[in-house]
């Protein structure tokens, strides 16, 4: 994990990477950078994680020119910034919308996290006219802070299954986070800002805000 933030993790990649002719005038490792960014940047990788940025280039092989194109390409190892938070880690976000299947929940960079009806406190209930989870009096608006924890960490993958390019149903997103409203300190933080918690839990959440 990266240190401060355990929802974000450092994934060792070797590839070879490729600089386009126009990116020849910057510095290398800069030219670099950003067709690892380009490459790699809000891509998903399968069991691993949504990739957020490249965090360090560890070494760089010589450059030899692809016959074609003319790029420069090289052998590279580095290190990518991935979000994939651990099943009991607590997340701040927002709530992006509610329906009657449950709530989805925005951490503004990754949107698909869903709490489900059954991982929700039973004194919740689904107010179908104003289209919003209500807890006793307290109705859950879009938009509003909310805390969860992760219960489970779905990859679908999006390649074509068979030569008639035959994909996973759009609505299914190659990773998915299925979280939880039923426990002490989730919800609403304001709720339990002067509530004690474990140590534990303490700490979880601050990783989770410093990032």
């Amino acid at each position: 994990p990266v240190r401060g933030c355990t929802m974000f993790v450092k994934v060792l990649m070797r590839d070879v990477i490729s600089i386009a002719p126009h990116h020849f005038d910057r510095p290398r490792n800069e030219a670099l950078e950003i067709a690892i960014n380009e490459k790699y940047g809000n891509r998903v990788l399968m069991d691993v994680g949504l990739c957020i940025k490249l965090y360090d280039l560890i070494t760089v092989g010589d450059a030899f020119v692809a016959s074609g194109d003319g790029c420069a390409q090289y052998h590279l190892k580095f290190t990518l910034l991935v979000f994939n938070p651990f099943v009991g880690e607590l997340l701040v976000g927002e709530i992006r919308s509610s329906d009657h299947t449950g709530i989805h929940v925005s951490l503004r960079f990754f949107d698909d996290i869903f709490v489900p009806p059954h991982h929700m406190s039973p004194e919740m209930r689904y107010n179908p006219e104003k289209n919003v989870w209500c807890y006793e009096t307290i109705t859950m608006e879009d938009r509003e802070e909310i805390r969860v924890r992760v219960v489970q960490k779905i990859f679908t993958d999006s390649t074509p299954k068979d030569e008639t390019g035959t994909r996973p149903a759009p609505d299914q997103a190659p990773f998915r986070i299925v979280a939880s409203l039923d426990d002490d300190g989730l919800g609403f933080p304001i709720w339990w800002q002067d509530q004690p918690e474990d140590q534990e839990d303490q700490e979880d959440l601050g990783d989770a805000e410093q990032m």
